[in-house]
This record gives C-alpha cells, sequence and structure tokens, in this order.
C-alpha cells in the first residue's frame, strides 16, 4: 500500500477505532509482530497529527506537536510507554502523576487524564482485539503530556512581562524533548520533572502545605461575585445566584424584591458569623468569593509567578509583598528582616517591579506628584493658603522661584496648576526622617512615613503609591553594612580649579575622600544631624516589588485579600475554564 494511502487510512482509524467494539481475536499476537505494527502505527498518526494542525483524534488537541514529532523521528518511531498492549512502567508511572498533578498546582485535565484513563480501560479489555492504532495514540499523548509538564513545571503558564527575569530564552528549541529522552534513559520519569521546579525555599513551602489543602478541598466551583460594583442590580443577581449555589435558598425567583433579598443576605451573615446588616459588605464579599477552588487557582498562580523569577536569585534582596503587607530582607535565602507596611490605595496601586536601591535619603524633602497636588492640595489652597507654611510646604512657580501662596489666586485654578509644592525635611514630613531610592518610571520609592499609627491596622492599603516601611530603621541600617554606603564629601584638590564668574564660584575638580565610607553604627550619628543628606551605595542591593495571594505560615498556607483584583485577573485570563 502506497505511504499516502495508508496515511488517509490510519486518519480515518484515528475518528472510530476508540469507540468501536472488535470481535476477540482467535489467536495470541506475537509480541514482535505488535511491536512492528505499533511502530508502524507511530510513524503515520504523527504524520497524520503535525499536518492536521497536531489534532490527534477530534477531541483531542496536543500541544506540542512539533516536538512530538522530533522524538520520534530521532527514536525510529518506537511506542515508549507501552509494552504488550498495556502501558509500561513507565507509562503507568507518568498517568499516575498525571491524575496527582494537583500537588504542584497542575490540572490534570490539561495532560490528558480521562482521556489517558479511557485509553488504559480499552487496552484492558479482553474484547479488544486489534489494539495497535489505540496504543500508538495512547504514546502520542503521553509523550505530549511529559513535554507539557515538563514546561509548565519550569515556566509556568503564564505569560512573560516586564517582571519576568527567568532565563527560560536561553533554554535550546529541543531541551523538553531532551528532558523527556533523559528521563527515558534514566527511567525515573518524576524525578526529571521535579528537577524542572524552581528552588526558591517560598515555592518549595507553599507546594509542600498543598497536599494537606487538597485532602480537604470542595472541588465545586462557584460562581464569582464583583464587590464593590456600581451596577447593583448586577451585584443583586450575582449574590442571589451564589447564595443559590451555597444551598442558602432553593431556587433564583424570576423577580428579586428587597425584602427577599435581604432576609436571604441576613440568613447567609448568620451561617458565617458575620454582621448582620442584610446588605453585602467586604466581609461578606470576601466569604462568598473564598472558594476551596478558588483558593486553588490562586495556589496554582502563586506557583507559577515563582517560576518568572531568575533560577537564583541574588545574595541579598528586598522583597516586597503587596497583598499581604509586609517586606522582608532576604540573605542567602533567609529572611533577616521582616517589616510591616503600608502600600498603595486600590486608586493608587504600588507597582510591581524590579529594581536597585542605590541610595539613602535621611530626612528627605518631598515634590509632591502633580496628581495629588491637583487632587488634594490644590481644593485645600482655595479654602485656606495658610496650609502650605502649617504644613512644612513651600511653593514655587515653573521657574523654581518661590512665591507666596497667600499672592496666588487659588480659586482660578481647577485641573491645572502652574506651581510645584515642596515639603520641608523634618519629623513631619509625609516620607517621615529617610527613603531608600531606586530607579523606576514610576516614581515610587521605600519611605518612613509621619502616620506610624497606620501599621497597627490590619488593611494597609492606604498609600498613594509608594510603600511605607515600619522598621526603617532596622533595614536601613542592614543594608548600609551590606552595601558600603558613604556619604560623599569631597575635597578641592588644586587651587587652579577654581574660577569666580559674576559671583559664581565654579569647582572644575573635586575627589571623593575615602573616608567618606561609614558602617551601620553610625546611622544614629548622621540622623542626629537632621538634616537633608544622601548615602550612596557602592554596592547596589536589588529590590522586588511583587504581588503573590498566598503563602505559608507554620506549614499551613495562608491566602491574603486580592486588594487589587490581580488574582483574580490572571485567573480569568488563564485558569477561567477550570
Amino acid at each position: 500500500m502506497k505511504v499516502h494511502k495508508r496515511v488517509a487510512l490510519i486518519a480515518t482509524l484515528l475518528l472510530w477505532l476508540v469507540a468501536c467494539k472488535h470481535k476477540k481475536s482467535t489467536t495470541t499476537p506475537n509480541p514482535q509482530v505488535i511491536n512492528n505494527e505499533v511502530a508502524m502505527n507511530v510513524a503515520d498518526i504523527v504524520a497524520v497529527t503535525v499536518n492536521n494542525s497536531g489534532k490527534l483524534t477530534p477531541t483531542l488537541q496536543l500541544g506540542y506537536p512539533n516536538e512530538v514529532k522530533q522524538f520520534y523521528d530521532n527514536n525510529g518511531n518506537n511506542a515508549v510507554w507501552s509494552k504488550r498492549n498495556k502501558f509500561n512502567k513507565q507509562g503507568i508511572e507518568l498517568l499516575q502523576f498525571i491524575s496527582q498533578s494537583m500537588n504542584y498546582g497542575l490540572f490534570p485535565e490539561d495532560y490528558y487524564n480521562k482521556a489517558l484513563i479511557n485509553y488504559q480501560n480499552l487496552l484492558s479489555d479482553t474484547a479488544k482485539a486489534n489494539k495497535q492504532t489505540i496504543l500508538a495514540q495512547a504514546d502520542l499523548l503521553l509523550t505530549d503530556a511529559y513535554v507539557k509538564i515538563a514546561h509548565d513545571l519550569k515556566v509556568g503558564r503564564l505569560s512573560k512581562d516586564s517582571l519576568t527575569i527567568t532565563a527560560d530564552t536561553a533554554l535550546k528549541i529541543n531541551y523538553y524533548v531532551d528532558v523527556l529522552n533523559k528521563a527515558l534513559k534514566s527511567g525515573d520519569i518524576v524525578l526529571n520533572l521535579q528537577q524542572q521546579e524552581p528552588k526558591h525555599t517560598k515555592y518549595k513551602a507553599l507546594k509542600a502545605a498543598l497536599p494537606a489543602f487538597l485532602q480537604t478541598m470542595d472541588t465545586k466551583q462557584y460562581s464569582y461575585i464583583v464587590y464593590p460594583n456600581k451596577d447593583s442590580m448586577q451585584l443583586v443577581k450575582q449574590v442571589t445566584k451564589r447564595l443559590f449555589e451555597a444551598g442558602v435558598i432553593t431556587q433564583i425567583p424570576e423577580n428579586i424584591d428587597s425584602a427577599f433579598y435581604t432576609k436571604m443576605v441576613l440568613k447567609y451573615q448568620i451561617s458565617k458569623s458575620i454582621k448582620q446588616t442584610g446588605k453585602v459588605n467586604v466581609e461578606m464579599a470576601k466569604a462568598l468569593n473564598t472558594s476551596p477552588w478558588y483558593q486553588f487557582k490562586r495556589i496554582a498562580a502563586t506557583l507559577d509567578k515563582y517560576k518568572t523569577l531568575a533560577k537564583t536569585m541574588p545574595e541579598t534582596y528586598v522583597w516586597v509583598n503587596l497583598p499581604s503587607f509586609k517586606m522582608q530582607v532576604v540573605n542567602h535565602d533567609t529572611t533577616v528582616i521582616e517589616s510591616k507596611v503600608i502600600v498603595g490605595k486600590v486608586a493608587n496601586k504600588t507597582p510591581e517591579l524590579n529594581s536597585e536601591i542605590s541610595n539613602i535619603v535621611l530626612y528627605p524633602t518631598w515634590s509632591v506628584p502633580y496628581s495629588i497636588a491637583i487632587k488634594e492640595m490644590l481644593p485645600i489652597a482655595k479654602r485656606n493658603p495658610g496650609y502650605f507654611a502649617k504644613r512644612g510646604f513651600k511653593v514655587f512657580n515653573s521657574r523654581g522661584k518661590q512665591v507666596n501662596p497667600y499672592s496666588v489666586n487659588w480659586s482660578k485654578y481647577s485641573k491645572t496648576v502652574p506651581f510645584n509644592f515642596r515639603q520641608n525635611e523634618g519629623g513631619g514630613n509625609a516620607l517621615g526622617v529617610i527613603k531608600f531610592n531606586f530607579e523606576n518610571p514610576f516614581s515610587v520609592y521605600l519611605h518612613d512615613t509621619n502616620q506610624r499609627y497606620m501599621f497597627e491596622r490590619t488593611y494597609r492599603a492606604l498609600s498613594h503609591g509608594c510603600v511605607r516601611v515600619q522598621l526603617w530603621d532596622s533595614v536601613a541600617r542592614y543594608l548600609i553594612a551590606q552595601s558600603r554606603a558613604y556619604y560623599p564629601e569631597y575635597e578641592v584638590v588644586n587651587r587652579d580649579s577654581i574660577t569666580l564668574t559674576n559671583d559664581t564660584i565654579t569647582l572644575s575638580k573635586t575627589y571623593l575622600r575615602d573616608s567618606a565610607f561609614i558602617i551601620a553604627d553610625s546611622l544614629k550619628r548622621y540622623m542626629a544631624k537632621k538634616k537633608n543628606m544622601a548615602l550612596l551605595m557602592s554596592k547596589r542591593i536589588p529590590i522586588f516589588i511583587r504581588y503573590y495571594g498566598c503563602d505559608t505560615s507554620d506549614g499551613k498556607i495562608v491566602f491574603y485579600d486580592d486588594i487589587y483584583a490581580e488574582d483574580k485577573q490572571v485567573i480569568d485570563q488563564f485558569f477561567a475554564k477550570k
């Protein structure tokens, strides 16, 4: 039979053979004959599948058809996951891994779990006489599943963005095929998959706590309610549907009157020991949206976020996790300082970023961002220009000249204002007594605050976007010690470098004195000067501001409020149909 005819025949067989019933064979097939036939079927099925854009059957689409083709081309189109009409040891091991892949934050159906179990059952059916095509299809599916798992464990399922610092782009083209070949050669299928995972301590801790979470997890999926919601009617419908799913009501009425709605909300609030108001509030919305299955998706998203980090993190770095309201200084994979932080409000989100802390400013001045000047300070100036002096602000025109706020007709400005506001250094400054600078396009930084009482609040998304640090003193001392920070004192070494022009002295040569380096214990002495000064850092300290929705504590998974709904966006984009 010509090759193209045989390929066409196999394509037809793919559509019906798995579901068809055959009469039991009267003879026992020779194992060598079976192997030869399977090898032939694998070649044909690979050809058909690749030519059909990776479609193995009408309902099964391979994720990596090119890698699958490359693998079988290199091994002579031999089946590797089966032997004598059934899955071999390695095939069974991989199928077991897939069925338990939620322990890795993966979804079994992404790797054809039900289809493979169905193939396994068909192969165990003694009524099936001709099993070569079934074996060949199953083999391709297991190969594709292995490549897909290896990829998802190594780099995850999320899109690359500006935060991604993993070096996966350096992977050679046939990397995952090599992983598969190595696994088959060593015979250890699971170990080679586990070697693809991140080595970060927090990733390993979260994954270690996952099996215990899964043991008690309710896999039922519930609707998500949007709260707060400007569309009040939409909120009513979403809440009603969600309460129906929870069994609070037995059916969803066509017309929802206010009395019925209030009654069912109260019923739910009583059952969850939530303050009984008859209205949906933050606490109730949080309870409604906290289903175990949704939490698992948050875990899956968080595990994948660790895969966007570099394989090896810096020796020392600062880690800010926004929804946890915490900042950590990490050295050699150990947290040496943990501090509460205040992050941006929902309307002024603190951005996620990668950067390096380059200097520490003592007693900083604060140049008010234009948006704050317009939205917050201009209305106050219209009522009382004395506000500026009272709060230590100076007003400058567009030429940089200081102006008297009482001389300005503030009432004529609304959406724009041709002035800049700068707050003097000191304890009353909004930045407090210290600021940690790092380059970023968002004009945010870490700093102290003159409202330290806010650290006692549980919910701390309260700033305009910068991160306020409670233990600024401990952090500053540690970073100074790690980075050899110095105060840049300069001296002129040549009198000829001094020129006088129109009462202006110009220094053409200045040199930094070695004696300018300071030690951590001298921070107190510099702070005592109470003057604006910058300590430069010989060694910059990396900083990572991230949004990770869960973590571990004492071996158990803890979830943080999705303050910016970032987890929901990730879940909607990548895991919505799970």
